[in-house]
């Protein structure tokens, strides 16, 4: 792992997250408040719209982290966002009957520079509207948070050839969770070590 590429892609993280939090409050009126109360406003209509969202997006993480700045900036209660979180965490399993079923994962970092370049265009105020320009500067915190999560998931991406899992065969079961705890921690991708476990189960090692 290269170090200061990690350090790097957590400050470009931390610096999208204000940003994002930022462009909510300029964007966020009484139509956005609305919508979202709609969507969430009940448990299983909270859960429901972060399964749809995530099993789209692949990647209960960035999900989480969009419902942290939209609690943060008050434009969704905390209640409405823990159960988009829960959901999330339903929806992240699409990843894993992907790659079962058809061996392939979508990669959200394809949408890196056009996010950047759309929200940039956006929030430079060309148009004079304090909404468009809120919008903008969501999408391009939105890029700059992806591509951050991508530099520090590619910093750590030789970990899983570089760890021998064949040591760890005949183990308690909660030996397994603890190692899917530390990856994840790591990796910053349930998804990515579900597919090493998938991968593993396939090749007979676990």
């Amino acid at each position: 792992m290269t170090l200061f590429t990690f350090i790097f892609g957590l400050a470009i993280f931390l610096m999208a997250m204000h940003s994002l939090e930022e462009g909510i409050r300029q964007a966020s009126g009484d139509g956005l408040r609305g919508w979202i109360a709609r969507r969430t406003n009940s448990a299983l209509g909270s859960a429901s719209s972060g399964v749809i969202v995530t099993a789209i997006m692949q990647s209960s993480s960035m999900v989480s982290l969009v419902v942290l700045a939209l609690v943060s900036a008050g434009v969704m209660p905390l209640f409405n966002g823990l159960g988009v979180v829960h959901g999330a965490n339903f929806g992240t399993t699409m990843t894993g009957w992907v790659v079962t079923l058809i061996g392939f994962k979508m990669d959200f970092a394809i949408l890196i520079v056009p996010l950047l370049g759309l929200g940039a265009a956006a929030a430079l105020g060309f148009i004079k509207s304090k909404r468009v320009i809120g919008i903008g500067t969501i999408l391009f915190s939105f890029g700059l948070l992806v591509f951050g999560l991508d530099v520090m998931k590619e910093s750590v991406s030789g970990l899983a050839q570089s760890v021998d899992m064949t040591q760890f065969l005949g183990m308690h079961p909660v030996v397994y969770l603890l190692i899917g705890v530390a990856l994840a921690a790591i990796m910053q991708s349930s998804s990515a070590v579900m597919i090493i476990a998938l991968s593993m189960i396939n090749s007979d090692l676990i």
